[in-house]
């Protein structure tokens, strides 16, 4: 059964590429330190808001995609709730 991904496990791997820190990375879009270490530790969603300051931010993907990724996520580990 495939596990969709966290998305802040993909910003990780975004960020880490690119050679930007989680806590510059916070700055940039405005957002505390602490949030961010927990949306890319895969513990904290991306929210509406945040998905919209990092598509703005890294200039893609949209801040639907982020959405999309986060709501599969959410859905999936939802229904393996459900079943257990």
């Amino acid at each position: 059964m495939f596990t969709p991904p966290h998305p802040g496990g993909i910003l990780s791997e975004e960020l880490e590429h690119l050679g930007v820190s989680a806590d510059d990375f916070a700055k940039q879009i405005g957002v505390v330190s602490d949030l961010m270490t927990e949306i890319l530790s895969e513990r904290a969603p991306i929210t509406p808001e945040i998905a919209q300051k990092i598509s703005q931010a890294l200039k893609a993907p949209n801040a639907s995609t982020w959405l999309a990724m986060q709501a599969d996520y959410d859905a999936w580990h939802a229904k393996k709730r459900q079943i257990s």
